[in-house]
């Protein structure tokens, strides 16, 4: 299924090294996308990494010290498939947005 493309009005230029473009060229190639497509969702990937190790500190016994303590990012991500429920989650709102759509049209 393609996602519609949100209506993108940002530009954010970036600097990457040639291992990298080779990287995000791949995955591009794999998942049927444009190299910015991939480097778009890639970065999205990276921003909700972010948040959650922000997340996970918040999580921490307040006894600790942050600052003085060692410690790492574990990133851990599988591939798995929608329940039935989230399957039909997804569908409500699917046909949520196509109603809006439609009473926005008939306006």
């Amino acid at each position: 299924m393609t996602e519609k493309k949100q209506g993108l009005k940002d530009v954010l230029n970036i600097r990457v090294d040639e291992a990298l473009s080779r990287e995000i060229e791949r995955i591009a190639q794999v998942e049927g996308l444009s190299a910015s497509e991939a480097a778009r969702k890639l970065l999205g990937h990276g921003v909700e990494v972010q948040r959650q190790v922000e997340a996970s500190y918040l999580r921490l016994p307040y006894t600790l010290d942050r600052a003085t303590t060692e410690g790492r990012v574990v990133v851990e991500a599988s591939w798995k498939p929608y329940s039935q429920r989230e399957l039909w989650e997804r569908e409500r709102e699917i046909e949520a947005f196509i109603d809006e759509a439609e009473e926005h049209t008939r306006r």
